[in-house]
């Protein structure tokens, strides 16, 4: 919490700690558009519990390493103490002359409607945001596509090539680059245009890209080549590698060629051809109503299993009373032989 209060300060945007005895927790305080809000990123950092991601995947597939939640982001006094953050008090001020108490938040709801909000139903935005051209752009789990977004609350979708459902995006300069599972791209932000630049062979059907991140000009794309016995249909392990690029050699690297299959597509055409695996996104609930004839089977089988309960338990009483009362015979023959 204090080094991203410092972090803020630097940028331009006040901020402090707060923290609370009650939970023994500490969190951030900001200034945005002259109002104070809350935000913690430790809880909405995702962690790692008994072998699996918030997500739910397996450590091993590290799809989701560096996303994150907005449940504690930009929340008012009345939200974050909802959240269970309850009495804060002033715990690391920056710059000492800012402040020397708690400072009151501005108004609940605010932010509700921003694409980052889990009050927004519209996305499930746990990945990295990326700010390009002044736009944000990110990865939509609901619809497995790019959302282009603004800070006023507009967004579109980026058409993309059929196969591509985005696993990690990062920006750099006014590209931004996108791995799924196969296939690296570059977006140009200016042109709307997309290069694919990098691709698993054909001849390495087990392989897939994992995880990229870009760090000080340098691209690391993490790979994973999983290993099959014979006439298994599951993996029985798998090995991994790094591949180092530099960014100056992916910003000038001309397109590879395109494909049968990469034809773009709206995002309604991707809903019926998300594939299975790790690029799944996250299950909706099945909120189908039932009809009166599926409402009606259901009461017939419902009531006939009562019927089938109810025999069933006067039996098993029956079947108690005859034990003791087999038990109570005997018990009376033996006593009248010994009179």
């Amino acid at each position: 919490a204090k080094l991203y209060a410092i972090l803020l300060n630097e940028s331009g945007v006040p901020a402090v700690t707060v923290d609370s005895d009650d939970i023994n927790h500490e969190w951030v305080m900001l200034k945005v558009d002259g109002e104070w809000y809350h935000a913690d990123i430790t809880w909405d950092d995702p962690y790692y519990d008994d072998g699996y991601t918030f997500l739910g995947d397996s450590n091993d597939d590290h799809w989701d390493l560096g996303a994150v939640t907005h449940d504690y982001f930009l929340k008012s006094d009345e939200e974050i103490t909802e959240l269970g953050h309850p009495d804060w008090s002033l715990s690391y001020n920056v710059n000492p002359d800012m402040m020397t108490s708690v400072p009151e938040s501005g108004p609940s709801g605010k932010f509700d409607n921003m694409f980052f909000s889990d009050k927004n139903d519209t996305f499930y935005c746990c990945s990295r945001m990326n700010y390009i051209n002044g736009n944000w752009y990110f990865i939509d789990l609901k619809s497995c596509t790019v959302i282009r977004a603004n800070i006023d609350g507009t967004y579109e979708n980026l058409p993309l090539p059929k196969t591509v459902f985005p696993k990690y995006s990062s920006g750099y300069g006014n590209d931004l680059y996108i791995l799924s599972n196969k296939r690296l791209y570059r977006y140009d932000v200016v042109s709307d245009k997309y290069a694919k630049i990098l691709e698993i062979p054909e001849d390495s059907p087990n392989s897939v890209y994992s995880e990229m991140r870009i760090l000080d000009d340098e691209m690391t794309i993490v790979s994973i080549d999983y290993i099959y016995e014979d006439g298994s249909e599951e993996p029985v392990g798998f090995t991994s590698g790094e591949t180092v690029y530099k960014m100056s050699e992916l910003e000038s690297k001309e397109a590879l060629p395109a494909d049968d299959d990469e034809e773009e597509e709206s995002t309604a055409e991707r809903s019926d051809s998300i594939p299975s695996g790790l690029d799944d996104p996250l299950p909706e609930e099945n909120d189908k109503p039932i009809n009166e004839d599926q409402e009606r089977e259901l009461m017939e089988i419902a009531e006939t299993a009562g019927k089938r309960i109810s025999a069933m338990i006067y039996i098993g009483a029956a079947v108690v009373f005859l034990i003791f009362a087999a038990i109570a015979i005997v018990l009376a023959i033996k006593y009248s032989k010994k009179r």
